[in-house]
This record gives structure tokens, sequence and C-alpha cells, in this order.
């Protein structure tokens, strides 16, 4: 399984299609098999998150991109998408890597909701 240190457990998701050296990757465009999708359908991220945040004292800004980002993969995975699909919808797809991902998009409005319920007392 690929791993770009630089890109995980980060705080920010601006991860750029260039960023991702895997992500062309013919096999990334092919249906998990069985064992993978299982595999995937089965992690535990509330666990996986404490455990980080235990053992490696991950912050707390790390932690809930990491619990986004896999949600975000557990949820395609359901919806049969490929990983090369998911993956497509939490890095930025464009030439320059500037325009946001939908990923970051979706993770900017729900900050600006929760800050407006705060704000509202709701």
């Amino acid at each position: 399984m690929p791993i770009d240190h630089g890109f995980c457990l980060r705080s920010k998701a601006d991860v750029a299609w260039f960023d991702w050296v895997w992500l062309d990757w013919a096999q990334l465009k092919q249906p998990l098999t069985k064992k993978a999708r299982n595999y995937v359908l089965n992690l535990d991220v509330a666990k996986d998150a404490v455990l980080l945040k235990d053992r490696l004292g991950i912050d707390d800004a790390a932690l809930d991109l990491f619990r986004a980002s896999s949600n975000l993969l557990i949820q395609g995975v359901k919806a049969g998408l490929t990983l090369y699909e998911i993956a497509s919808k939490a890095c930025r797809m464009d030439d320059n890597g500037e325009v946001t991902s939908r990923l970051e998009r979706l993770l900017t409005a729900a900050a600006e909701l929760s800050y407006s319920a705060v704000e509202n007392e709701r």
C-alpha cells in the first residue's frame, strides 16, 4: 500500500494530484478485491483516532482530517468507487493544484456551520 509520508496525518486537506505520485497507477482504477473491500469496511476510525492521539500525540486538526478522509474512504468503498475515484474527491485535480477538492469544500462548510451554531448558541 503506497504511503507518501509527507502527506499522511496532515492538518490541512490541500493535497494536489501531483503530490500523490501513485494516483495514476492503473490498479487504482480497478475495483477493489473482496479482501481489500472487507479490510476497509472493517476499519474502526474512532478507535484508530484514539490510538493516534494517545500513543503518538497527534493534534486535533490532524485527527479531524484523519476521521474525514477515513470516512470518505469507507463511504466510497461502500458506494463501489475505485480508489482513484475516492482519491480524486480528496485531492486537488486541476493542473496547478489550486482548485480546492470536494473534501476541502465539505470540511470548510462543516467548520463554518459549526462556528455559526456556536455563535448562535445552537
